[in-house]
């Protein structure tokens, strides 16, 4: 009799597990399509959307301490936690806190000095979670954010 509650058993379960399957298989499709269409509503490809880092070069007329300095100013007017400083090797990291799109960013800028007056620093921004899968453009946001206030700072 035992034999007979197995089958019935073991189908149910089955049936269940492939249900949660495609439920969860759903819940992605629909993301995607909210990202896709949140895309293109800002007239932007879907891949803007899915992005999960962003990373900019950019070259300065300045010499490698004032540009150092420019960068703390521009993480200092973002109000981004700086989190590393390592002016040595240049390195400075920074979290973004997180907001409606997002659970937060990671900032990583190296500084290097490509000769007396001129330095090159390289921004990026990358999800907090690995597992993030569309970041609704906040990466490429915040790229583009500290390269607007640093233009500004320099001038």
């Amino acid at each position: 009799m035992s034999f007979a509650l197995f089958g019935p058993i073991v189908f149910i379960t089955l049936l269940i597990l492939i249900l949660i399957i495609i439920l969860v298989l759903t819940i992605i499709g629909v993301i995607f399509l909210i990202a896709g269409i949140y895309a293109y509503s800002k007239g932007k490809s879907f891949s803007w959307a899915v992005g999960k880092k962003a990373s900019k070069r950019i070259e300065i007329q300045l010499n490698y301490d004032r540009t150092f300095e420019l960068i703390f100013k521009t993480l200092s007017a973002l109000a981004w936690s700086i989190t590393e400083v390592n002016k040595r090797d240049g390195i400075i990291k920074a979290d973004v806190s997180m907001s409606l799109k997002s659970w937060g960013e990671r900032i990583h800028i190296t500084c290097s000095s490509l000769s007396p007056n001129l330095s090159v620093i390289e921004v990026s921004s990358r999800s907090r979670w690995a597992s993030t899968l569309v970041d609704w453009g906040k990466n490429k946001e915040n790229v583009k954010r500290f390269e607007n206030i640093l233009s500004a700072l320099i001038i």
